[in-house]
């Protein structure tokens, strides 16, 4: 870890074309529209708390300011949590936000005492400073748009879901105590932004692996150095521990936290206690507001999967590419060339992917999370669908 460290962060860097260099601000070359692409991602992290506004030591009052933001919106939560005018949906409802705020700033907590700013900014910027070094920044930058149309879909799939399905999951006796615009579903609003921020901010990370990958392999197509080969690769693992250690706990925290909201679900449909509501004016099923959580817990939980595969994808190109290499054959060179043959080991021995919490995401795990998590959520609809329909 303190090799990677000073390899990666400590701009020491290792001999060769491999060394990362600090890069000027203006030295990109990214067009006027990339540009505008760049400051609207560091602007976004920034609100989002994610990456501090400042460099140095000011970033720990900026971290204990969004902490006190996220305290306040969870004592908002409690208090209408125990309110005694609410019913038993209104209470499950604000426990999965309970602890998807808590979850929330599990994850920011982890972001700064793991150090994100010294790999996204605004004190060191070795993933901007990389990508350029090895010309793919404009295809990083270019990946936004792509990066951020999920997480949007998700925040007005969920606001369109709080707003409009609600009326069907109310009788008229009930509608007089919604809050459509109040204090309850502001807090929601700015829990969904912060979860889709934090969302974002995996992808854009694990667009900036895949493309780390591919182009190791395109340069060694290019130029089949088998010496700078191992460099280049040793500095490439290096570079994937590291955004993967500061990332981690918002993968762990995040994927908590949303698989949580699936427990009022379970107790409402397999307890039964959604049959009836507190009021006996509006005693009646509780299919609309399973259907409504449902849709909602659902769309966080495959952004979390999505987030994963695209970790786990990084992984199985690591492992694909000593195939690459292994194929590779130079029309000069010897057709059994020992140090091709070293470099292909060297790869398959370093065991380079993404790694969570010491251990390795694959694709064939995430599909087994899909394949339970899908049988779950079956279950409960299956059952829910049952209980509307008797």
């Amino acid at each position: 870890a303190e090799v990677d460290e000073q390899t990666v962060i400590g701009n020491k860097g290792v001999k060769g074309d491999s060394e990362i260099v600090r890069c000027d601000e203006n030295d990109d070359g990214l067009t006027r529209y990339e540009r505008y692409l760049k400051y609207a991602t560091q602007t976004l992290l920034q609100m989002g708390g994610i990456i501090p506004i400042c460099a140095g030591r000011m970033h720990y009052v900026y971290l204990v300011g969004t902490i006190l933001v996220y305290a306040g919106v969870l004592a908002v939560i409690l208090q209408r949590a125990f309110d005694s005018e609410n019913d038993v949906h209104d209470k499950w409802s604000y426990f999965m936000d309970i602890a998807r705020a808590i979850g929330i700033a599990a994850a920011l907590v982890s972001l700064h005492r793991e150090g994100v700013q010294t790999l996204l900014g605004p004190e060191r910027t070795p993933l901007r400073d990389y990508a350029i070094k090895q010309s793919f920044y404009k295809r990083w930058i270019a990946s936004v748009p792509i990066n951020a149309l999920g997480p949007l879909v998700v925040i007005v799939l969920e606001q369109v879901m709080d707003s409009r399905l609600v009326d069907l999951s109310l009788c008229d006796s009930e509608k007089d105590r919604v809050e459509m615009f109040g204090l309850a579903r502001a807090c929601r609003m700015l829990l969904a932004a912060q979860f889709a921020l934090l969302i974002f901010c995996q992808f854009h990370v694990n667009s900036f692996l895949d493309f780390m990958v591919d182009t190791f392999s395109q340069q060694l197509m290019s130029n089949p150095d088998a010496e700078q080969g191992v460099l280049n690769w040793g500095l490439l693992q290096a570079m994937m521990r590291i955004a993967a250690k500061r990332l981690e706990g918002t993968y762990v925290t995040l994927f908590t936290g949303t698989v949580i909201g699936f427990v009022p679900l379970v107790v409402d449909v397999v307890v039964g206690l959604g049959d009836e509501r507190a009021s006996g004016a509006c005693a009646g099923p509780s299919w609309n507001w399973i259907l409504r959580q449902l849709v909602a817990v659902l769309a966080r939980t495959a952004l979390c999967l999505q987030a994963l595969l695209g970790a786990a994808s990084v992984t199985e190109k690591c492992c694909r590419t000593k195939y690459f290499v292994n194929s590779l054959i130079s029309d000069n060179g010897p057709i059994l060339d020992l140090d091709r043959a070293y470099l292909v080991r060297y790869i398959e021995d370093s065991g380079a992917g993404f790694y969570i919490k010491s251990v390795k995401v694959t694709a064939f795990a995430v599909a087994k999370m899909c394949y339970v998590l899908g049988a779950f959520i079956f279950a409960i609809f299956v059952q829910a669908v049952r209980e509307h329909l008797v």
